[in-house]
């Protein structure tokens, strides 16, 4: 959790969004795969939540406030479209959602 920890924050403040997102779901399929590959699989929900946790929980606001209007003013409905899978992913995304 650490690595992810840090690794989140490096990457949000080091890219724009849309690339962060991509990022994070590169990772989660990542994770998906390391487990169907090499981990047993009653291991895939708590290293799926814990990369979601610091890679999504923790920097819900950060993404809305540094992207979400240029998103939306550039209409980047494929950014927006993975934007909203990421946060329903995350139960305090969905919250985050409704109050912007």
């Amino acid at each position: 959790t650490l690595f992810r920890s840090a690794e989140g924050q490096r990457l949000m403040q080091e890219r724009e969004v849309p690339e962060y997102l991509h990022h994070v779901n590169k990772r989660l399929e990542e994770e998906g795969d390391r487990v169907m590959t090499y981990l047993d699989h009653s291991t895939q929900k708590p290293l799926i939540c814990c990369v979601e946790k610091q890679l999504l929980g923790e920097h819900l606001t950060a993404i809305l406030q540094k992207g979400l209007d240029n998103l939306l003013n550039e209409n980047r409905i494929s950014d927006l479209t993975l934007l909203y899978q990421l946060f329903s992913r995350v139960k305090s995304g969905q919250a985050d959602r409704k109050s912007t």
